[in-house]
């Protein structure tokens, strides 16, 4: 298991702070709702191996994980590199890859948000008896009887004034397997899973992390569930069997479709992205500034970032936009970033689209590749 911690004083603000970039979600309180505020974007890692034999050294890692601002990924740094490495898995005009995907023996399971029709009690998706009827219901049959490691994530159990930070079943699950996988291999496995949402598969790359890190409360009225009812967050559930048996894995169909690299994208994809962002407005720096290093990144020009500044920051149109675009250079923000922003700040994305347009507008990343 490969643990990435966040180095320190490595976040430049416009006020000439440094600061270190944080792996854990912050909740605060404004005009009495509650407010995350995401995970900061994090380049330069301090990497360290975690071998483990059984689900208790999965669970002592995570504990340490918990506590000192780290995540997890499935890939392998390369030999020879220094203590502190730029996340890297494809090469850039000034960098080489840095990580490899190296066949691994367990598997983690993002579960987010999954519910069940005829469960309304928010609570009930904070016990085990929910991840139990989750695998029944919803993994594959190999994965029935077999022991694995939880951590509740860290949106799991906050509220504020009865109102949950996120609804449903919010964990993460891991599997000791009979044998080793990679990342696309676990993809293709798993993709059922993944094309339904009952599984995120965001985390199956080498470089993508798994957050494990408690969130950071910010006012007094809200509330964390697991601390109140001094409840565990990190637990084992012993069964049958100890090792999930991997079936065989098919190596999908090649797609014949035409596939770009992410500095050429025509000029339609661009337009609909750009008036996807247009729809934001008001977003904090950390989202403006991962837009602007996301379209640098992706064949967007800076022209194109000054006019989304106008209603992203509110007017706020001053020499950093030039600052933050220069960064972007020395960046490797993907694609993705822009997708995922997409998603959480475009109050139309959710509500105003068919799942057909929201699943093409997911095709454009699937379609995208360095």
């Amino acid at each position: 298991m490969t643990i990435l911690q966040s180095p320190p004083l490595s976040k430049w603000l416009p006020d000439d702070t440094w600061v270190t970039p944080k792996l854990f979600k912050t909740f605060d309180v404004e005009d009495g709702e509650l407010k995350v505020n995401g995970y900061d974007m994090v380049y330069i890692v301090e990497t360290v191996k975690h071998e483990f034999n059984d689900l208790n050294d999965i669970a002592e890692a995570l504990e340490v994980i918990s506590s000192s601002n780290s995540a997890i990924v499935r890939g392998s740094k390369k030999d020879g590199l220094p203590k502190f490495t730029r996340r890297l898995l494809h090469p850039k005009k000034d960098a080489q890859p840095t990580f490899d995907d190296n066949p691994i023996s367990w598997l983690g399971i993002d579960v987010d948000g999954v519910a069940f029709d005829d469960i309304d009690d928010n609570s009930y998706y904070l016990t085990v008896e929910a991840i139990d009827r989750y695998i029944a219901e919803r993994l594959p049959t190999e994965f029935l009887n077999v022991g694995y490691c939880y951590h509740f994530s860290g949106s799991a159990g906050i509220s504020c004034n009865g109102i949950s930070a996120k609804d449903g079943l919010v964990v993460h699950l891991f599997f000791l397997l009979d044998k080793e996988v990679d990342s696309k291999q676990t993809k293709t496995w798993l993709k059922p899973l993944i094309d339904s949402k009952d599984v995120d598969g965001s985390h199956y790359s080498p470089i993508q992390f798994l957050y494990c890190c408690p969130a950071q409360l910010n006012d007094d009225s809200i509330t964390d569930y697991f601390t109140v009812n001094s409840v565990e967050k990190i637990g084992i559930v012993n069964k049958e069997h100890e090792e999930v048996v991997v079936p065989e894995i098919k190596e999908p169909v090649a797609d014949i479709r035409p596939v770009w690299t992410e500095s050429e994208l025509n000029d339609r994809q661009k337009s609909e992205i750009l008036n996807e962002l247009a729809a934001i407005s008001n977003v904090d720096y950390n989202v403006w500034r991962d837009i602007g290093w996301a379209m640098n990144c992706n064949g967007f020009s800076y022209n194109d970032y000054v006019a989304l500044t106008i209603s992203l920051r509110a007017h706020r149109l001053n020499n950093a936009t030039e600052s933050v675009w220069r960064d972007g250079n020395s960046k490797d923000t993907s694609l993705g970033v822009l997708i995922n922003i997409i998603k959480q700040h475009n109050p139309t994305f959710r509500t105003g689209k068919t799942k057909d347009e929201k699943r093409e507008l997911m095709k454009q990343r699937l379609r995208i590749k360095k």
